[in-house]
């Protein structure tokens, strides 16, 4: 049913086998996130997916709780958090605070293929952070149950040098204002919505040179500096 609660990193619902037969409780591993495309023509880099591969916990001493998440046992209690060391049965660690068995506070969690330094909330990452990939891609910035959401930067480590961007995410997506630099020094700098460039912005090239556009779907829709030199004759 919709808004049940996922156990196993998957659409099944609480405690039911997928078409894998795994149940609740077991164990997802980390996976790298896809690097970023190749150039995909002159206006700039196909723009990769931001989100986050998620990991169910499960120490060696009980499964966790299957509850929904607005049971009271999935509410922290009001004593403060302790600090602690936790090793999972996928390899990962944390250490850091925790609440109730919940990771809650600032903590450090680390996989064979991704780190996260920072504040968490009931188990997700929430709050100020650093999630590095072991590709080299390194997040900065604002989370929100589990996902970028606020001010943040991304980059990532490319053969040709660096690839920046640097502005506001929404559910794990760039949407408001955001600034996109490639390796070559080429700029966008505007408007996002839904992961995409779209809306008013100004573009720089590799030589510095700035043109003011609307752009939609990350395909320019319009120079308005043409509209402009148009009206003047």
């Amino acid at each position: 049913a919709k808004g049940a609660p996922m156990c196993c990193g998957n659409d099944a619902m609480c405690c039911e086998k997928d078409a894998d037969g795994r149940a609740c409780g077991d164990i997802v591993r980390a996976r790298p996130m896809p690097y970023p495309g190749l150039e995909n023509g002159p206006d700039g880099l196909e723009m990769p997916m931001d989100k986050i591969s998620t990991v169910v916990k499960q120490s060696g001493r009980a499964s966790p709780s299957c509850s929904r998440p607005d049971d009271d046992s999935k509410q922290p209690s009001s004593y403060s958090p302790r600090r602690a060391e936790e090793v999972y049965e996928d390899g990962s660690s944390y250490v850091g605070q925790l609440r109730d068995g919940l990771r809650h506070g600032d903590g450090v969690w680390t996989s064979d293929s991704e780190r996260f330094s920072g504040q968490w909330r009931l188990d997700q990452r929430d709050g100020q952070g650093r999630q590095a990939w072991q590709d080299g891609r390194v997040y900065e910035g604002q989370f929100h149950n589990g996902k970028f959401h606020g001010q943040g930067r991304m980059e990532w480590h490319m053969p040709n040098g660096l690839m920046v961007y640097e502005g506001q995410y929404v559910d794990d997506l760039k949407e408001g204002q955001g600034k996109y630099i490639w390796p070559d020094n080429r700029m966008y700098e505007g408007q996002w919505y839904g992961g995409h460039r779209s809306g008013h912005a100004t573009y720089t090239n590799s030589l510095g040179q700035k043109r003011l556009g609307i752009w939609k779907d990350d395909k320019v829709e319009r120079w308005l500096d043409e509209d402009q030199e148009d009206e003047r004759n």
